[in-house]
């Protein structure tokens, strides 16, 4: 069997394995959380318009005056001025979902099911959808790489990145977040980028005009992929003379990429006019999107117990070495992956949110990773040429990584990682405790957003949990009475009930916000002196 052949069996053999592992991990979770829980958080935006457009036939979500008790937790509106309803997010996941939603939309109704866009079947394939894309985009990742390196090396590269990056805990957890959609048009851009230069054809100029305005609609900011791609495997300062003669000569095929884009767009420009009077808005408006500029928090972002893009995802440092390597072992990179790297740095750390809210990690970061994978191929490829006990050593602090990600997504999804309160107290007591004690609780302190839309941090930061008295207790008897509330709780399906709904709102585990209230409870005892 020629390479060509066992390297595709490769490839499909561990997608189809990636598949599995992905989908029984989607239906798990589920099974464990409310079905709602799929559209929730900014997901219920990004879905809004599909079933306001093609169920209630109303984009300006007039019919949420009607009844809207029923569409309360389904679907978010801002109120402008003029009194019209605005969908805060772009409509570029609606594109991305749509597929499946009118399989799921045309299946609900010809069997009699809810029809109303956030039954099961519509929730089931929104997770489809995350699933097929994930698999797209590392196909292409997987083909991208393997124009620059071994098969095996691009593979390997491809699997890092999903198992040891917190795409997994956004495939899996947050599959429905837009993040994961954006890496693979990403990866899907890289691949259609590397054909467009060189073979030189119009077809692929108009792919990439496509996927440039599809991948800009799903998220603005992800406009930062531009200096990449003009920069793209240049090493010289004659090549940059040779790609402008190239932009030149093919001036019709940037007057199409930037088309096609715009065209992409067009719809939202539409829906932004019907709804403000104007094609061009800030949909965030007063509640936040601002970016300090002047104030990035750039060691905050990398480096933070918080939300630390190396602290939860160390396997990117390798792949920031392998960027810095790649001035001596692949120029042709150089240039274009340093560019990218700061400019994507210093605009996402000047965010007003630079933690970028919930999720394991930075999620900010997800959809540059495609571009960060080329480091770390070449890290991979760098090592593979060291001496044997190097070569061992990077394989098991790789390993420690993989394992690393795969356990903090479940301490994650336990609660054992909140989602925005870590601190460094916080982190080394959850570091590889599948059950930390109280103490973890009282070591969260949440930032406070409203400083943080000014951009002052952690100055009037707060306890999450605030620690009351806890050395005049007896520590035994304060777990036996804890033990109690938590059976209690456990116990009463009222307060099960609410227990439910408070995790779903705050988006941690059941078992989670069980002990949240039952701390809550017994610090309420102690302070009302009857705990002794």
């Amino acid at each position: 069997m020629n390479t060509f052949g066992q390297t595709n069996k490769k490839v499909a053999f561990f997608l189809a394995v990636t598949a599995l592992i992905v989908a029984v991990i989607q239906l798990r979770i589920e099974r464990e959380k409310p079905p709602f829980k799929v559209i929730s958080n900014d997901v219920i935006s990004y879905y809004a318009y599909l079933p306001a457009a093609f169920i209630y036939h109303d984009v300006s979500l007039k019919f949420l005056d009607v009844n809207p008790h029923k569409f309360g937790d389904k679907i978010w509106a801002d109120t402008l001025q003029n009194g019209n309803y605005l969908i805060r997010t772009s409509m570029g996941m609606s594109i991305m979902y749509s597929p499946f939603f009118f399989v799921a939309h045309a299946y609900t109704s010809l069997t009699g099911g809810i029809a109303d866009g956030y039954s099961k079947p519509y929730w089931i394939a929104i997770l489809a959808s995350s699933l097929v894309y994930l698999l797209l985009g590392m196909y292409f990742l997987q083909l991208f790489l393997s124009k620059y390196f071994s098969n095996n090396i691009a593979l390997l590269t491809t699997g890092l990145i999903f198992y040891a990056t917190n795409l997994f805990e956004f495939s899996t957890l947050d599959a429905a977040m837009s993040h994961g959609y954006s890496f693979s048009i990403t990866s899907i851009i890289l691949y259609v980028t590397h054909q467009w230069y060189s073979q030189k054809r119009i077809r692929w100029a108009v792919y990439l005009g496509l996927l440039a305005g599809l991948l800009t609609l799903i998220r603005p900011t992800n406009i930062l992929m531009a200096p990449f791609l003009l920069l793209f495997n240049l090493s010289s300062l004659a090549e940059v003379k040779a790609r402008f003669r190239f932009f030149i000569e093919r001036y019709f095929h940037l007057v199409v990429i930037s088309g096609l884009a715009f065209i992409v767009w067009i719809p939202q420009f539409l829906y932004w006019k019907m709804i403000s009077g104007s094609f061009l808005i800030n949909s965030y408006g007063e509640s936040g999107g601002s970016f300090f500029f002047n104030n990035p928090q750039i060691f905050n972002q990398l480096f933070s117990y918080r939300k630390g893009l190396l602290v939860y995802t160390p396997i990117i440092a390798l792949a920031f070495t392998g960027i810095i390597l790649s001035w001596k072992t692949h120029r042709s990179f150089f240039t274009a992956l340093l560019v990218f790297t700061v400019v994507y740095i210093f605009v996402t750390s000047s965010w007003w949110a630079w933690w970028f809210a919930g999720g394991l990690g930075c999620r900010g970061y997800i959809e540059a990773f495609p571009v960060f994978a080329i480091g770390l191929a070449i890290f991979i490829q760098w090592i593979s040429q060291k001496r044997t006990w190097i070569k061992i050593a990077s394989g098991l602090l790789i390993l420690f990584m993989v394992f690393l990600n795969l356990f903090q997504s479940y301490q994650y999804f336990k609660g054992y990682i909140h989602f925005n309160a870590m601190t460094k107290e916080a982190y080394w007591i959850s570091f590889l405790n599948l059950k930390p004690g109280w103490d973890y609780y009282y070591s969260l302190i949440s930032p406070n957003y409203e400083d943080a839309k000014k951009g002052i941090y952690y100055t009037n930061d707060k306890p999450t949990v605030v620690k009351q008295s806890k050395e005049k207790t007896d520590e035994l008897t304060k777990k036996k009475r804890l033990d109690q509330i938590v059976n209690y709780i456990n116990s009463s399906p009222t307060w099960m009930k609410q227990v439910e709904e408070k995790a779903r709102l705050k988006k941690i585990s059941v078992d989670s916000m069980i002990h949240l209230d039952a701390l809550f409870m017994y610090n309420k005892e102690l302070n009302e002196n009857k705990i002794q």
